[in-house]
């Protein structure tokens, strides 16, 4: 029991020393509730290191509303100095709410991870509906060739 209270010990002035490290470091955009991205389109997520010690960001996640990891959006590591990611492409399959994970790393190699605000994603166009026929005409013309090439003599 002894021992036990010893490495509860220890691990409790680990989480604090951790804690400490990040202690700072913020995400500065997105920072605005109610935004709506669009999938396939470029994003970009932004930070400020302040007083932390965060030397590096890693990898930018993409999660649901539920908490599950939909994709990985981006990978460095870049030093936290460069201060964004810079553009990466939104890659993400199902119309939803989501929020991004950003972690990183410390100058003694500790990890420190912040989430973005939510934010809808909207994925593909919308689809017209069966009564709605003005914005998709149907084809008059073929566009179809109506013979095949034929190679001339040279």
């Amino acid at each position: 029991m002894k021992y036990l209270s010893f490495i509860m010990m220890i691990l409790a002035s680990i989480i604090k020393i951790l804690a400490d490290e990040c202690n700072g470091w913020r995400i500065t955009s997105p920072i605005v509730e109610g935004l709506v991205w669009t999938a396939g389109q470029y994003y970009d997520i932004s930070w400020e290191p302040s007083n932390s010690q965060v030397e590096t960001v890693d990898i930018v996640d993409l999660y649901t509303d539920n908490n599950e990891l939909a994709a990985t959006q981006w990978k460095g590591p870049i030093s936290v100095k460069t201060l964004t990611t810079g553009n990466f492409q939104l890659r993400v399959s199902s119309t939803g709410t989501y929020y991004l994970n950003v972690t990183a790393t410390t100058s003694s190699g500790g990890k420190c991870s912040l989430n973005s605000v939510s934010f809808t994603v909207i994925t593909g166009l919308p689809e017209p509906s069966s009564s709605d026929t003005s914005t998709f005409p149907a084809p008059t013309s073929s566009l179809a060739p109506t013979s095949s090439p034929t190679l001339g003599d040279p």
